[in-house]
């Protein structure tokens, strides 16, 4: 069967035809300025259909053809609003291709994704939300539990963001650090047990430790620092036995750091030698060479025991001092 109308510009052929190979051929031709139909079904090229070589129906598949002008396109038909919508797939520059989604020409434009009626993914005005149809931040997610996570093939080393009614977090299942990143730089470094490293110091000994810099990266400040202090946790208390003693025992010293921990001069003590008098207030390597550290505020208690020795024998000398002087005027006078 074939039907043919001509005019001008404009031509069209139907037909039907049964092909040598039992197959069968639909051909479908509007000719004219700028428009093509061709429908066509064979044994080799069943299903196909060609709509101004823009568009496929390929064995089933809707296949638009590729370009950054071509692809599916919804012009504006809602009322005059100057909008419109495409989705367009195009190399964008060698070997990389894109996937283009995109809204008219105006910023209350949005992109959503829903599943059973909800919105559960809405992309606005560059910003992403996550059952969230109106956000207000880059990734605004509005979800109680775990807000986000980063999933692996193994659930041990997930992460995630976590809110409640009581606290916001963020946390991981595994037992590796966490730890914020500037610069590939571990700036913050939380341990597995709880202990924090700042500024380069990580898997720290210590609750909370900085490096060792003579700088401000290995200084803190803050208006005071209280120190766990009561007879309630203190058993045993006693007297400082010869704090003079052990305080004459102790050298402070001059020196300058190392290039890699400052490089700035200083005074103090070398807590090795503090440890063969104090040996409580030093920590030592496991190696017991040499010192990790030690705490200068220790020392104050000595101090305080001194000075207050220190008073007493002034305070007995300057009696006895009187008591000399008043003798010498009394023989001076000789009363």
């Amino acid at each position: 069967m074939e039907a043919t109308t001509s005019g001008t510009g404009n031509a069209g052929v139907f037909s039907i035809t049964n092909t040598s190979s039992g197959g069968t051929a639909l051909r479908v031709f509007t000719l004219g300025t700028g428009r093509a139909i061709h429908a066509a079904t064979t044994n080799s090229n069943a299903h196909a259909a060609y709509l101004d070589g823009k568009v496929q129906i390929v064995n089933g598949q809707f296949t638009p053809a590729v370009g950054s002008s071509a692809g599916i396109v919804w012009p504006d038909n809602l009322g005059n609003l100057g909008d419109y919508a495409h989705m367009r797939y195009f190399v964008r520059s060698g070997t990389a291709t894109t996937l283009q989604i995109a809204t008219g020409s105006d910023f209350s434009d949005d992109i959503r994704f829903s599943v059973n009626g909800a919105d559960t993914l809405v992309v606005k005005q560059g910003r992403v939300g996550i059952n969230n149809s109106s956000p207000n931040l880059g990734i605004d997610i509005v979800q109680s539990g775990y807000g986000f996570s980063h999933s692996h093939s193994s659930a041990d080393v997930s992460t995630y963001v976590h809110h409640n009614g009581s606290y916001r977090g963020i946390g991981s299942y595994a037992l590796v650090p966490f730890r914020l990143l500037v610069g590939n730089i571990a700036r913050v470094d939380l341990s597995t047990d709880g202990t924090v490293g700042l500024g380069g110091v990580t898997n720290a000994t210590y609750q909370l430790e900085l490096p060792n810099m003579f700088n401000i990266y290995g200084m803190g400040r803050a208006n005071s620092w209280v120190t766990y202090s009561s007879s309630r946790w203190k058993e045993d208390i006693r007297s400082i036995e010869t704090p003079l003693d052990l305080i004459s025992r102790l050298e402070g010293v001059r020196y300058r750091w190392k290039e890699e921990n400052g490089g700035t001069e200083d005074f103090g003590f070398i807590a090795e030698e503090v440890a063969k008098v104090l040996p409580e207030i030093v920590r030592m390597e496991e190696d017991g060479e040499y010192a990790m550290g030690m705490d200068y505020s220790r020392i104050v208690p000595l101090l305080v025991e001194s000075v207050k020795l220190l008073k007493q024998d002034n305070s007995e000398l300057r009696e006895m001092l009187l008591k000399a002087l008043a003798e010498i005027e009394r023989i001076k006078t000789g009363k």
